[in-house]
């Protein structure tokens, strides 16, 4: 619901870059992130981090600007947010580190990312690359928990989507069978 993309079609389709836009777009990511961070309470991790090439390119942006001494930071941010303000709109924002690609959605991810810093409480976030690194995290949280992310999250996508659960087995019984029939 707070991907980078539907953000920054939701809050900044035409590009503009405005503080109201930016309070609208946080304020609706926090909304989102409050569901979850009863989850993720300070006292459960000591250093966060996070995977996505939101969080890669935000890092290399601050770190590249002399925004953040490393990684990213509530400061970091909010000299980066004064700056695209101060830009208004995406197409006159330069910033070093700033790849063309990433242009258009940085916004958006920004806002989810100054959410999730604000509503966790979080001092840094450092990002992690490489092609395992969500497969990587979700193991480490499942066990440092006792809960698999993976199992959590397809039973949210069950809840949400309301599927039928006995419908699911069913499919999933069938389609084991056919697999072991073929082998």
């Amino acid at each position: 619901k707070v991907g980078c993309v539907g953000m920054t079609q939701r809050f900044f389709a035409d590009g503009a870059l405005s503080a109201t836009a930016f309070r609208a777009a946080e304020t609706h990511a926090r909304a989102e992130i409050e569901a979850i961070a009863k989850d993720f309470d300070r006292s459960q991790w000591h250093e966060a981090f996070a995977s996505s090439g939101t969080a890669l390119a935000l890092a290399e942006i601050l770190e590249s600007n002399g925004l953040s001494a490393g990684g990213i930071t509530p400061e970091g941010l909010a000299r980066l947010r004064k700056r695209m303000i101060g830009a208004g709109h995406v197409s006159r924002l330069k910033l070093e580190g700033l790849k063309p690609a990433r242009v258009p959605v940085l916004a958006g991810g920004f806002a989810v990312m100054h959410a999730a810093i604000a509503e966790l409480s979080v001092e840094r976030i450092n990002p992690v690359g490489g092609a395992l690194r969500l497969g990587v995290l979700y193991d480490l949280l499942g066990r440092t928990v006792d809960r698999d992310a993976r199992v959590a999250t397809v039973e949210r996508f069950l809840d949400r989507y309301r599927i039928d659960r006995a419908h699911a087995e069913r499919v999933a019984a069938m389609a084991r069978a056919l697999y072991q029939g073929a082998s």
